[in-house]
Order: structure tokens, then C-alpha cells, then sequence
């Protein structure tokens, strides 16, 4: 039973008359339909335990008393224990009476004794200890340990949306937050600094926490640094700041963390007009020798990558900054990364990749939060050396006009996105020039049986025959795309490397992985990778480049819907594919992936069986354009 529908079963199980939908969303935080909802779902799982009236809900006589004695049955949700370490944390260093608690969590006293009993070994896991003397909790340990829990539990709640000021402003009452952000902004401004604007949060919430623990009396040990402090100019000013704003006096411990916690986020203001050989005198002599191997390996790994100047620069910034961020322990959201996804599969397989790699450098493991700020850099530097997919465009204008010059300049400034004009005829009897055009754009009507699409224009190019063009334009493109994706999928793909799954008793990680792995025509020792990725109900599991094979897909298709990682997934793909098609390989895969997420697809992958049928779903047969 999920959290919510457990709490109103208890406040309607206490409650002596009747409880209204208003009431129950005030007491729960959430709104009346939510109530509503929730309400539905109850009485469908568990009909006859609640009725409704004019005055509200309550439980039937025997559900009250049923709801009471199973209370302590109840799964223990994630959620509330979370709910329950914040507090406490929050709560410091006042020693909190656990009937408060219950009564605070809406549960038995006995349900709270339990949950004490659960949290033990997980503080232990964070280097804290939980201390209970005459019915009252008090956490011990080091101040560090406490504040990098009360900064991840924090963080899994900005996990579930996106994170926000405002979140964090409930959270933390007694602190300005946007009026501290500005000012924090504009300190790192006047130092040529900046930080880039989804992590604002982040390093919000860190500062926050600090102040917060301050307040109440909490320092951190006064530990000397290792190594001469980064952008100290910025957290010494910062130190300043907080010190007259809230007189909170900052030790060398919290100066120290300061550093630290700077080096996390800031990036130089002169980013676009730096070198690689100029940032590399600023880089940490370790940074520079990770950043040397990886460019290394992904000369090697990916040969078609664009590894400029320019990229390199990026990938080494945020790298500094990503294992600034792990060694001072700071987990960081990415609202971004979803989008980022569903924009270029291709560019997050590449990523991955990447990532992959400077795991095995670092011997960090990295989240998909992590690599989404690596993965915008990447996309950018794919987009910078991918060629022009424009269409080419044939003219044909009869030697009697002599607008020839006008009317081309014309269509190249109306069209310049979509049209590539690649040949011009004057003659009927010159069309046969025009026959490798994609598209041709004529002021006279077709020659007989002329197999590319003729479009007829105006000798003058009003408003509204451009948009007419334009509509021609999208149907010749949709089905060269359409020929194109149907075409490299039968390259790669077959019925020799599809399976469809008629049980779910072979369905673990490991078995489909091998099974993938087998269909790709992989017959050595195979090792499982966990780390897949999932968009939306498609799982790439395995992908990697070679140089010399040619390229391959396989497909497995479960008889239902499985549960991977947290997401339903109706289809599980791997790819092994050459290098030297990258540019083909990236029209497949985000094309691929953008027609999987569609829901008419979704919907018809559970009746496939073969994968001529796939090619079908995915890649529907269209009428040609003429």
C-alpha cells in the first residue's frame, strides 16, 4: 500500500466523525483532487472500508478497527524514513520525543519504535549512530557525516522534480535564498567566474546546509587543506558575506569546505576565447594527466569525434569540476538530462562512452545527472562536423524567362535551411540532369513520366505559395527519411538477430544480455555491462564501435513489459557498429529512438512478432510525393 493511501486510512481510523477532502489534503500537504484520487484507488483495491457523505469520508465500523491492527504490518516506504532522518537532522541538537514523532509522521508509537530499529544500520552505513534515552532520539557522529546526509536527503527529493529555489526556500525559512543566490551571483561575476544555471541549486542547497548547521551551533573541524585552495579570491569573499549578513562566525573549517565547495561549480567567464594549452596551467597536475589519457583513448575509441580545440576545453572544465564534486561528496540533479535524451540518443550513447571511460580512469562511478553536463558539449561538437542534410534541389526555367538569377537568389534566401540547389536546366531536352535531385522546382509543368518529385512555381514568390512550397518540401523530406531509416535498419538489423520472449522466467539483466549479445553474433566470453540506458520504454543495453565489421543491431521484445530501473521497458536493443558510418549510425539511432517513444509504436510492439513486423511499426509505408 503506497505512503499516502496509509496516512488516510490513519487519520480516518483517529478521527471521530466524518473527515472532508479539504481536510485530509491539509493535513497530507497535497491537493483535494490528489485526495480524490487516492480515494478511488483505495476503495477499488479494498471495496466496503471507506464511506462517503455530504459531511466527508470515514472508515466503516469493522475497516476502522481492520486499519488500526494492521497498521504494523504496513511495508516501512522509503519515503517516510527519509522523511523521518530530515527532521532529526533538521531538529538538531534538540533531542526529539518519538511520540512527537509519530504523531508528526502519522503512525503508531510502536511503528516509530520499529522505524528506529531500521534506521541504525543505515546511519551506520553514513558513519552515524542513533542514541535513544527516556523515549527521546538524538543522532551522534562527525558534523561532516551529518551534513553530507542532510544534503543527500535533500537531494532525493529534488530527484523526484525538478529543483528549485523555492524548494529549497520551505526547506530553509530563516535564510534568503534568491537574495543570497544574487549576491553570491554577483561575487563570482566580479571575479570573471560563473556557474552554470541548472546547478544553482545544487550549490545552494550545500551553502544552506552549512548555514543552517551554523545556526544551530554545529562546526566542522578546523583541518588544515592539503593543497593550496582554488578560487579562494571568491570564497573568501563569500566568507565575508555570510559573516556580516547572518553574523555567523566561519572557522578555518568552514573556510576550508568553502574552497571546496567552489571548486565544485565555477567556470571562467572567458570560457569561449580559451585555449586547451592556456587551461591546462590552471588544471591540477592529476586533472591534466586523466584529461591527456581519455583524449588519448578517444582518438582511438571514437576516430570521427571532433576532439577541438574547442571541445576540449568543455570536457576538461567539467570534468575538474564533476570530481571536485565526488571527492567533496556533492550529488547534483540534472532536470535537463530526460530532454537531452529524447533530443540525441546518439549523442548520450557517445557520452556513455565517454563516461565509461573516465570511470575506469578515476575508478568513479558516474549517474546520468553526472553525464548530462558533458553530454550538451557533445551533441554541440556532433552538430558542428555533421554534413548538410538538406535536400537537393534541381531548378528548371525555360531559356524564354530571363529571371534565372533573380528567381534562384530567391529560392535560396526563402529555403536556404531545406534546399541545396545542385543542378539547373534551361531545355526539356537538358532534364536529365535534374533526375538526381531530390526535389525540383520548375515555373513550366513536368516532362512525361519524370520519376523526382516536380514541384510548379509561381514565376513570383508570394507569402502564400511559400508556404505552399514549403509543405512539398516537408513531404519529400519525410519520405526520404522514411526510405532511408527502413533502408539502414534492414542493413543492420534482421530476423536472425530479433527475438521475441513467450516467457518471462529467463528475464534477468544478465540472461537478455547474453541473449543480445548471442543475436549480435558474438560467440566469446561475454562480460554484462549494468550500466543501460533507458529512453522511455526502450533499454540500449550494450553499444559499442569496431573498425572493420559491419554494422549490427539486435532486438529482444519480452512477452511483458519489465520493470528496469525504476521505468517499464517493452524492448531491449544492442548495437556493435562501424566507425566509419557514424553519420549513418547517428540518422539511425535518434531516429530510431524518436519513433520507438512514439505512442502508436509503444502500443503495437506488443503484438510483434518478427522483424519484418518491426520494420513495419517503426517505419510505416507512405504514399510518394509528386
Amino acid at each position: 500500500m503506497q505512503e499516502t493511501s496509509r496516512q488516510i486510512l490513519a487519520i480516518l481510523a483517529r478521527a471521530p466523525k466524518p473527515v472532508t477532502s479539504a481536510q485530509l489534503a491539509d493535513a497530507l500537504g497535497v491537493s483535494v483532487r490528489t485526495i480524490m484520487n487516492y480515494m478511488g484507488k483505495i476503495s477499488s483495491s479494498q471495496p466496503g472500508l471507506i464511506v462517503s457523505s455530504r459531511q466527508g469520508y470515514k472508515l466503516t465500523a469493522g475497516g476502522s478497527h481492520e486499519a488500526l491492527l494492521k497498521e504494523d504490518n504496513f511495508a516501512i516506504p522509503q519515503d517516510r524514513l527519509d522523511s523521518i532522518l530530515l527532521y532529526l537532522l533538521m531538529q538538531e541538537p534538540e533531542p526529539t520525543d518519538l511520540q512527537e514523532l509519530a504523531e508528526l509522521a502519522m503512525v503508531s508509537y510502536e511503528s516509530i519504535r520499529r522505524d528506529m530499529a531500521l534506521l541504525k544500520p543505515r546511519l551506520a552505513r553514513h558513519g552515524l549512530a542513533l542514541r535513544l534515552y527516556r523515549h527521546k532520539v538524538t543522532l551522534a557522529g562527525q558534523e561532516q557525516n551529518k551534513r553530507n546526509l542532510l544534503s543527500y536527503l535533500i537531494y532525493k527529493q529534488e530527484s523526484q522534480g525538478r529543483p528549485s529555489l523555492n524548494k529549497l526556500q520551505e526547506l530553509f525559512p530563516d535564510f534568503p535564498v534568491e537574495k543570497l543566490q544574487d549576491a553570491l551571483f554577483s561575487l563570482c561575476r566580479e571575479r570573471d567566474y560563473f556557474v552554470n544555471e541548472v546547478l544553482w541549486p545544487t550549490l545552494m542547497r550545500d551553502v544552506l546546509v552549512m548555514l543552517h548547521r551554523l545556526s544551530r551551533g554545529f562546526t566542522l573541524a578546523e583541518n588544515g587543506p592539503e593543497t593550496k585552495p582554488r578560487h579562494l579570491a571568491i570564497s573568501q569573499a563569500t566568507a565575508r558575506l555570510l559573516t556580516e549578513h547572518f553574523h555567523i562566525s566561519l572557522g578555518t573549517g568552514e573556510q576550508l569546505y568553502l574552497h571546496k565547495l567552489f571548486s565544485c561549480f565555477l567556470l571562467p567567464y572567458d570560457l569561449g576565447h580559451l585555449s586547451y594549452r592556456k587551461l591546462s596551467t590552471r588544471l591540477s597536475p592529476r586533472i591534466f594527466h586523466i584529461m591527456e589519457k581519455l583524449f588519448e583513448q578517444l582518438k582511438q575509441d571514437l576516430p570521427f569525434f571532433p576532439l577541438d580545440d574547442d571541445f576540449k576545453v568543455r570536457l576538461a572544465l567539467n570534468v575538474d569540476n564533476l570530481l571536485a564534486r565526488h571527492a567533496l561528496g556533492c550529488l547534483s540533479t540534472n532536470p535537463q538530462k530526460e530532454d537531452i535524451k529524447e533530443t540525441s540518443p546518439f549523442g548520450t550513447e557517445c557520452t556513455r562512452h565517454i563516461m565509461r571511460r573516465l570511470s575506469e580512469l578515476t575508478g568513479h562511478r558516474f549517474l546520468e545527472d553526472d553525464a548530462a553536463y558533458i553530454a550538451v558539449h557533445v551533441v554541440m561538437a556532433l552538430e558542428r562536423v555533421r554534413q548538410d542534410e538538406r535536400l537537393a534541389c534541381g531548378l528548371f526555367i525555360p531559356r524564354y524567362f530571363d529571371y534565372h538569377d533573380s528567381l534562384r537568389r530567391s529560392i535560396q534566401l526563402h529555403f536556404d535551411q531545406e534546399l541545396q540547389i545542385t543542378a539547373i536546366s534551361e531545355r526539356y531536352a537538358d532534364t536529365a540532369k535534374l533526375l538526381s535531385a531530390d526535389i525540383v522546382l520548375s515555373v513550366a509543368p513536368p516532362p512525361q513520366n519524370f520519376p523526382s518529385a516536380w514541384v510548379c512555381i509561381p514565376p513570383l514568390l508570394r507569402r502564400e505559395k511559400i508556404q505552399g512550397i514549403r509543405l512539398h518540401i516537408e513531404k519529400v523530406q519525410q519520405a526520404k527519411q522514411e526510405d532511408k531509416l527502413r533502408n539502414l535498419l534492414l542493413a543492420v538489423g534482421g530476423e536472425q538477430h530479433f527475438c521475441r520472449l513467450s516467457s518471462r522466467r529467463e528475464n534477468t539483466p544478465q540472461n537478455l544480455f547474453a541473449l543480445l549479445q548471442k543475436l549480435l553474433g558474438h560467440t566469446g566470453e561475454i562480460s554484462y555491462h549494468p550500466d543501460s540506458a533507458i529512453y522511455q520504454h526502450a533499454a540500449i543495453m550494450d553499444f559499442h564501435w569496431q573498425n572493420k565489421e559491419p554494422g549490427r543491431m539486435s532486438a529482444v521484445i519480452p512477452s511483458r513489459s519489465l520493470k528496469w530501473q525504476g521505468k517499464k521497458v517493452d524492448i531491449l536493443l544492442a548495437f556493435s557498429l562501424r566507425t566509419a558510418d557514424w553519420q549513418d549510425m547517428m540518422f539511425l539511432l535518434d531516429n530510431l529512438i524518436r519513433r520507438l517513444m512514439e505512442f502508436k509504436v509503444r502500443a503495437s510492439l506488443k503484438k510483434i512478432q518478427n522483424f519484418a513486423e518491426l520494420v513495419n511499426c517503426v517505419c510505416p509505408q507512405i504514399p510518394s510525393s509528386t
